[in-house]
């Protein structure tokens, strides 16, 4: 299962997200896809017929105000679904996923898409990283520069760390 910000949206993350849904898919394992808000009923990447996607918001609104309520709302889909391995495509969504997976059997894998140095000004992300550090089973940085800034940054690192740089296309 992939949670991702908005499955609508066109960037790298999403898709790349939409490339490794889609070769799971057809590979015939079960993916869903969680996307906490979805703007609009189209997604801009196609995506393989038997991906499931669930919506948690039909809107945007600021995470803090939406904390708890997130949290239930992943903890059931991934129980009621019986996920087995919960992917955050991007650090933030540990924010939520940390708290949504504890006494599930979910493997728990956060998918770092930005440079370590990188927080887009948002202060979040550094509680993100630390969470993601301490909580995730796996981290996934896209280069091994990245995998080595996160194992000599966090010296409360509890997650393997490992480094898959993003699918080619092409």
């Amino acid at each position: 299962c992939f949670f991702v910000n908005d499955v609508s949206l066109s960037g790298g993350v999403e898709r790349v997200c939409s490339v490794i849904a889609n070769g799971l898919a057809e590979r015939n394992f079960n993916v869903y896809i969680i996307s906490l808000t979805h703007r609009n009923d189209t997604k801009f990447y196609e995506l393989h017929k038997s991906i499931k996607v669930f919506t948690l918001y039909s809107s945007l609104g600021r995470g803090v105000f939406r904390f708890f309520p997130t949290i239930l709302k992943l903890r059931k889909i991934l129980n009621s679904k019986k996920i087995d391995t919960l992917i955050d495509v991007e650090s933030m969504l540990a924010l939520y996923s940390t708290f949504a997976v504890p006494f599930l059997k979910v493997k728990h894998l956060v998918w770092e898409h930005f440079n370590y140095t990188v927080t887009l000004g948002k202060r979040s992300r550094f509680l993100a990283r630390i969470l993601s550090g301490m909580f995730a089973d796996n981290v996934i940085t896209l280069t091994d520069k990245d995998k080595r800034l996160w194992l000599s940054k966090h010296f409360w690192l509890r997650s393997s760390i490992q480094s898959i740089p993003n699918p080619v296309t092409l």
